[in-house]
């Protein structure tokens, strides 16, 4: 009956908010990190490619916020108190790093790193700027 326990325990853990929104800022931190190199000579420019993961990475930053627990109950495990103190803020820098991705998949369709180049820029200072209000150190 313990090992049920103990099992069912560990499901738990693996599918609360916080494990489940990792996975897309990883893949989102890839995407963004292909494009940037992609721009700035550290891989091949192929437009096709950056233009793929700029839409790829557009999609995912539309899906991470509804699961911050934090927003719909701020006793949840994990529960980041910045979050909870400041939730409108939290959701103007999730609705900006969503704009930027937007004007990033925009722009890569002109083929053009010169202008890829400063819209990836601004996509990372936006996430950035959210991981030094919000960000939980040590996550």
């Amino acid at each position: 009956m313990a090992a049920i326990f103990a099992l069912a325990a560990c499901g738990d853990e693996e599918s609360t908010p916080r494990k489940q929104r990792k996975p897309i800022f990883k893949d989102m931190l890839r995407q963004s990190e292909f494009i940037y190199g992609s721009v700035n000579g550290k891989d091949p420019f192929d437009p096709q490619k950056v233009a793929a993961a700029a839409t790829a990475l557009q999609q995912l930053a539309a899906q991470p916020w509804p699961l911050y627990a934090e927003l719909q109950n701020p006793q949840a495990d994990h529960a980041n108190a910045r979050i909870v103190q400041a939730p409108e803020e939290f959701r103007r820098k999730a609705a900006e790093l969503q704009r930027q991705a937007s004007a990033l998949a925009a722009v890569t369709r002109s083929g053009n790193p010169e202008l890829i180049r400063p819209a990836i820029g601004q996509l990372q200072q936006s996430c950035t700027s959210c991981h030094d209000q919000f960000r939980k150190r040590g996550n």
